[in-house]
């Protein structure tokens, strides 16, 4: 077992989750989408986000790469939860509160 290896492809999907969570956290805020087209798109981009940023920046194996951007899915909650109230990361107790008050504020009044 190559640990070294699997310690570049954790530290390389650990760096990918936190800006994965970043930009879909910037985007959940927004409130352009519903939920369930929020989580496809969150999935989606951040398997694209893993790949690309392994790309970028090892000289991994395309299998490896694949891994990075399984990773960066899976580990996005538990990296997000780690580093909540760090890095500019809000409380998933805030957010919520924030998208309350723009579903409040777009309602139309009767």
């Amino acid at each position: 077992m190559n640990l070294e290896l699997l310690a570049q492809i954790l530290a390389v999907a650990v760096a990918s989750g936190i800006i994965c969570t970043q930009a879909t956290q910037f985007i959940k805020e927004l409130g352009l989408m519903n939920k369930c087209i929020f989580r496809v798109a969150s999935i989606i981009f951040s398997f694209g986000m893993g790949y690309c940023f392994a790309y970028s920046f090892t000289n991994l194996t395309i299998e490896y790469r694949l891994w990075i951007a399984v990773l960066s899915i899976i580990g996005a909650e538990a990296i997000y939860k780690s580093f909540e109230g760090k890095f500019g990361l809000k409380p998933l107790s805030e957010i919520a509160i924030i998208e309350k008050n723009k579903i409040e504020e777009n309602e139309i009044p009767r």
